[in-house]
């Protein structure tokens, strides 16, 4: 049978030729596409892991069910005391409290809804400082994503005022100068956030002792060890969730 084959294969040249330069074609086509595809995928991955997740996160499980309407009364209470208990873990790299709230965002003319996102500015995960690209990082101020930023006209140095539903239900509103326009190459962060300090976004929201998220970034494949030490001291109606959990 393998000298048939052989000698089947020198029979016809160009009809072997095309036959081999097709499988090979082929080859590299599925090769490239699936390394794109890994690639982007992987990519993905990488960037909701940064902006969104975690590793793993802590909130409440309410707000899970909730979390599409943003909820900003879904409180894990004492934060601070439960991030001293965090850092104990061995294995975290950095433990970061964020907020987020929708508003409709309006300046000038125009007006759009928009995502407002409360960070320790200086030690945030975001890296903000490398992504802002009119304008420079501070303590405080308002940081806009540049899209966002071109749909509403807003320059550096303009004053915003931001109105939204509190933790207990009413409305509260404050001014911030505009201090920073960035790009983080994510298209729905940079055509609908904005960032402000954690506790300006605390003192607008009335959220006195507690925090809506906390995420956990980890060293690799420690995760799932770090999920079981957390898991003994999570106070009632909390939860921690890895990425693959919230995607």
């Amino acid at each position: 049978m393998l000298k048939f084959a052989i000698r089947n294969i020198f029979r016809n040249k160009k009809r072997s030729i095309l036959t081999i330069l097709a499988v090979l074609v082929a080859s590299i086509v599925v090769a490239l596409a699936m390394g794109f595809i890994d690639g982007a995928f992987n990519m993905y991955l990488d960037n909701y892991k940064k902006y969104q997740t975690g590793d793993l996160r802590i909130t409440t499980e309410n707000f899970i069910k909730r979390e599409r309407f943003l909820p900003v009364d879904e409180i894990v209470e004492d934060s601070r005391n439960l991030i001293n208990n965090l850092s104990k873990i061995e294995g975290i790299k950095h433990i970061e409290e964020r907020i987020k709230f929708g508003l409709i965002l309006g300046h000038k003319d125009s007006a759009k809804f928009s995502v407002g996102l409360g960070v320790d500015l200086e030690k945030s995960n975001l890296d903000l400082e490398k992504k802002i690209v009119e304008g420079k990082l501070e303590k405080d101020g308002f940081y806009v994503g540049i899209g966002l930023a071109k749909k509403l006209k807003i320059n550096v140095g303009d004053e915003i005022l931001i109105a939204t539903k509190t933790s207990e239900g009413g409305l509260n509103a404050i001014k911030l100068k505009v201090k920073g326009i960035f790009k983080l190459k994510v298209a729905t962060l940079d055509n609908d956030f904005f960032i402000v300090n954690l506790l300006q976004a605390k003192k607008l929201l009335k959220i006195q002792n507690g925090t809506t998220e906390i995420l956990i970034y980890t060293q690799s494949h420690k995760t799932e060890t770090v999920k079981k030490q957390i898991l003994k001291f999570l106070p009632q109606g909390v939860v921690v969730k890895n990425i693959k959990e919230q995607l």
